[in-house]
């Protein structure tokens, strides 16, 4: 977690980041906890409707749990900023359905989930250490399964390459079947789970194993935008917050790990990565579905 000085004191490798204070472990931070089981469990389901609403499952396992008026008192302030602009919406938009600000609102449960908790009531090690246990064998299981699935279907086909990455994704679907949006789901997880355990790989160097299990899986599931983002989003943290991390020894560690990552991901994915740049310019252009998706909102949608 830290480095010693010459005096003898410590600091954490990371300038400004400030580890949590022990503390009991409440009905509060036990709430929480299980609502994090819950999203997880339901976010590795093959079931793609329970996954969708499972931000809202966390949030009556957490209110059931907590007992919070406070977080209660926040959902209903929440569903009352919701309501607010109907009735000038539907006003303004002939066409408007309520049946689809319903489903925003289902859309954007995992920031009403946000909303109703309070971050100084979980601040704790105790919960950051559960959680972080869990998310290690999590992403251990999931990397071993999406790994396997990858080498199979590379072996099959006799590349890595192409639409083999199709076949990866975990327990979302753990048979191969017709490729769907099991795949870049698969990714994102994988994704989230990497940054969420890279600090404690860094400060304790625990979770080694998982951590390239998970990086292995990530790279042959083959989703080139997640791989892109996250490259860069990395690259664009440390530059602003971090610029002096790579000048120590733990920094050329975990340099010369995501260049390893990286050469990796460009051998076993060269037509993937070959297609990104049309890819860009067709989007910036609006000749992709997405953009022009997006280019809709701002035109027809909007009142």
């Amino acid at each position: 977690m830290t480095t010693a000085l010459a005096n003898g004191s410590r600091r954490p490798p990371f300038p400004g980041i400030v580890t949590a204070k022990p503390n009991t472990y409440t009905r509060y931070h036990q709430a929480y906890y299980y609502a994090f089981l819950v999203a997880l469990v339901i976010c590795w389901s093959p079931s793609k409707f329970v996954a969708y609403i499972a931000p809202w499952f966390a949030v009556v396992v957490f209110l059931f749990l907590a007992r919070s008026r406070n977080s209660l008192r926040r959902l209903i302030l929440v569903f009352l900023l919701w309501l607010a602009p109907l009735p000038l919406y539907a006003f303004l938009t002939p066409e408007f359905a309520i049946h689809s600000a319903i489903l925003s609102l289902i859309t954007y449960g995992s920031f009403v989930f946000l909303s109703i908790v309070s971050t100084r009531q979980i601040a704790g090690e105790q919960l950051s250490e559960r959680m972080l246990s869990v998310a290690r064998w999590v992403l251990l299981f999931q990397g071993s399964w999406g790994a396997l699935q990858g080498i199979l279907a590379g072996i099959r086909s006799g590349t890595f390459d192409g639409t083999t990455g199709d076949a990866v994704a975990g327990t979302i679907s753990p048979f191969v079947r017709s490729p769907d949006f099991s795949n870049p789901m698969f990714a994102v997880n994988i994704a989230l789970l990497l940054l969420f355990l890279f600090p404690s790989l860094i400060r304790e160097g625990r979770g080694r194993v998982a951590f390239i299990v998970g990086t292995l899986a990530l790279i042959l599931a083959s989703v080139v935008h997640v791989l892109l983002m996250l490259f860069l989003a990395i690259s664009v943290a440390f530059t602003i917050y971090f610029s002096s991390f790579f000048l120590r020894k733990q920094g050329l560690i975990v340099l010369v790990g995501l260049l390893a990552a990286a050469i990796t991901a460009l051998y076993l994915l060269n037509h993937n990565f070959s297609t990104a740049s049309g890819f860009i310019i067709q989007t910036l252009e609006g000749r992709t579905p997405r953009s022009q998706v997006i280019q809709r909102t701002f035109t027809t949608m909007l009142p």
